[in-house]
């Protein structure tokens, strides 16, 4: 009986041994390659030939330190090339497996790959890497000279950043350029490298506790740019080599560092972009700066989004206007309803002080006004601000907060009052409506009490 049961057992070893050799082996993709082309890429690959096979699935890497793949397409078998969307200069990795009637998956073939740009190229000075966006008429024109736009935070400016993260300035350039809005312009969108050192220009014992920041080199940041970075942009590029034809751009951190750089090189630029600046790093030092700083021959904006709203930059405003800056000619500030601390939001915003660096009309008129009401806490400091923000907009579309320079009355002085800056105030638990005036235009808006009730309660204040 033993031996009888041995050999059963033995038997169906043997079968189940025999049938595992039969299985095939998975396949996969022969001769998998890459065609770069301008913020594109083709993958190609022989015709798939095992009828097993239900679907060719492609993956790319969307993590560079995890390897991370995110499917982005599923093709029949029988397809055997595929063209994908790809930023221009970013390094991805692309894999192609084969997915089987079975449900078994094959390991997959990889491939690296990045694309081309047909505007922005990528250079160099003394190591530190830069992308460079060349108008439209630039290669046609060899005897054109054009002004540059310098900004800070290269790595998101172009449509060759990753996951949406950037600004698209090649296509904001080319869209203001083709409707003839603006002068035709370089940009050089210089790298960062420790963004905290490099655009604090002061110390800042909170970001030491980070432990990103040890000493400030916004100095040595400053000196580069004026003593390698601009001679070798004049020297290499058809450029107008003088402050007037150059502006310097920053947003948050470089925010801060654009109108410190604007103002303490005064010499090399005409323009300031402080783009949602963070004025508190360096524990708020700009401002005794700038209050000791006589007035700049340059041209100043700043702008912030309600969303994050920081009554900072307002603050900055004020400065600058005690030290002669005038209001809607060489200083503008936008406060942006709803916007947020992002490039999605300011890549929205970004034309207005191109337009006013380099547009084709020298004298602008403002056309009409749009009162908001604004509800904002900081995030920073908690401070509550409730306001009226009439935006002009002018004949170019350029649009800026009026701020101080309109004239607000309250049409029921005992329900509430606003003072010269927007900032309103209930007297009593009722609505009551405000009318804003700027030169010969007149406009009226309703401050509803139910409704900034209700905004103080979504952002969390209590009374």
């Amino acid at each position: 009986m033993k031996k009888i049961i041995f050999i059963v057992i033995f038997a169906l070893f043997f079968i189940i041994g025999c049938s595992s050799l039969r299985v095939e082996k998975q396949s996969e993709v022969k001769n998998l390659r890459v065609e770069e082309g301008i913020k594109k890429i083709k993958l190609t690959w022989d015709t798939i030939k095992d009828k097993r096979v239900a679907k060719i699935e492609i993956k790319r890497n969307y993590d560079d330190f995890r390897k991370y793949f995110k499917r982005i397409r599923e093709l029949s078998p029988n397809e055997n090339s595929i063209e994908i969307e790809h930023p221009a200069y970013l390094l991805m990795e692309y894999k192609v497996s084969l997915k089987y009637k079975d449900g078994t998956e094959s390991k997959g073939k990889s491939i690296t790959a990045t694309a081309k740009h047909d505007s922005v190229f990528l250079d160099e000075v003394d190591g530190r890497k830069m992308e460079i966006y060349l108008p439209p008429s630039y290669k046609k024109d060899k005897s054109k000279r054009y002004p540059v736009i310098y900004m800070h935070d290269g790595q998101s400016m172009f449509t060759t950043t990753y996951l949406g993260n950037n600004w698209e300035i090649d296509k904001i350039m080319d869209r203001l350029i083709a409707k003839d809005k603006v002068e035709e312009s370089i940009v050089v969108a210089i790298y960062n490298r420790n963004r905290a050192e490099e655009y604090i220009p002061y110390e800042d014992k909170q970001q030491q506790k980070y432990g990103n920041f040890k000493k400030s080199k916004s100095k040595e940041l400053g000196d580069f740019i004026e003593k390698k970075l601009i001679p070798y942009i004049d020297g290499k590029y058809r450029t107008i080599p003088t402050k007037e034809n150059r502006a310097v751009v920053g947003c948050s951190t470089a925010g801060l560092y654009s109108l410190w750089e604007g103002i303490n090189y005064s010499n090399l630029f005409s323009m300031i972009v402080s783009v949602s600046p963070s004025y508190e790093l360096g524990n708020d030092k700009i401002f005794e700066e700038m209050k000791n700083t006589p007035k700049k021959n340059v041209k100043i904006w700043i702008d912030v989004g309600t969303s994050e709203w920081d009554p900072k930059p307002r603050k900055m405003i004020k400065i600058l206007l005690s030290k002669g800056y005038v209001y809607g000619k060489d200083l503008f500030y936008y406060e942006v309803k709803d916007g947020e601390h992002f490039s999605t939001s300011w890549k929205e915003r970004i034309e207005y002080p191109i337009l006013l660096f380099k547009g084709k009309k020298l004298e602008r008129k403002v056309v009409e006004i749009k009162p908001e009401v604004e509800v904002g806490v900081s995030s920073r400091t908690n401070e509550l601000s409730e306001m009226v923000n009439p935006v002009a907009i002018l004949d170019d579309g350029v649009k800026y907060s009026l701020l101080g320079s309109a004239e607000y009355f309250s049409l029921d002085n005992k329900a509430g009052n606003i003072d010269k800056w927007g900032n309103f105030k209930f007297l009593q638990n009722k609505d009551f409506e405000i009318e804003v005036k700027y030169g010969n235009i007149k406009k009226k808006i309703k401050i509803e009490k139910k409704e900034i009730n209700n905004e103080e309660k979504r952002l969390g204040i209590r009374r």
